[in-house]
């Protein structure tokens, strides 16, 4: 919580920043889609959050039952604008770069994962288009199969 006070040079008491993070709002969908793939895969995160805030949304939300692998640059050292994080994160979930499957709402992290040998999706979190991102996860794992 002090990095982050430090890093927007301000000052909170802990339990408004605490409060901040809690109220971050979770896209159900997406969460719900996330569960149902929970059954035959790996499901994790990628951020570039910080560690207190992810923390703080897990622990509120019950996450950990969900997401198996939590990868936040504060701790890994590195960010989504290149390949390394995206390296990290197979190898902790011991499969192959090219058995992942990558969903952000920056193209240029897509861009980064498929560098890194992932497949990449795009969602556009303002459209939320949620048929065509199924569609495609679904075409990315059927072509695999």
């Amino acid at each position: 919580m002090e990095k982050t006070c430090e890093k927007f040079d301000v000052e909170f008491s802990r339990e408004h920043l605490i409060e901040a993070f809690e109220s971050a709002p979770i896209d159900k969908k997406m969460l719900e889609y996330a569960i149902q793939f929970k059954t035959d895969y790996t499901v994790g995160i990628i951020t570039d959050n910080s560690v207190a805030r992810v923390d703080t949304i897990m622990l509120k939300n019950n996450w950990s039952d969900i997401f198996e692998l939590v990868i936040v640059s504060e701790e890994a050292k590195c960010t989504k604008k290149g390949t390394e994080i995206f390296e990290i994160s197979a190898q902790r979930a011991n499969v192959k770069p090219e058995e992942c499957i990558f969903i952000d709402n920056k193209q240029k992290n897509v861009d980064s994962a498929i560098k890194a040998g992932f497949y990449g999706v795009y969602f556009d979190d303002e459209v939320r288009d949620y048929d065509s991102l199924f569609k495609s996860i679904e075409e990315i794992i059927s072509s695999r199969l």
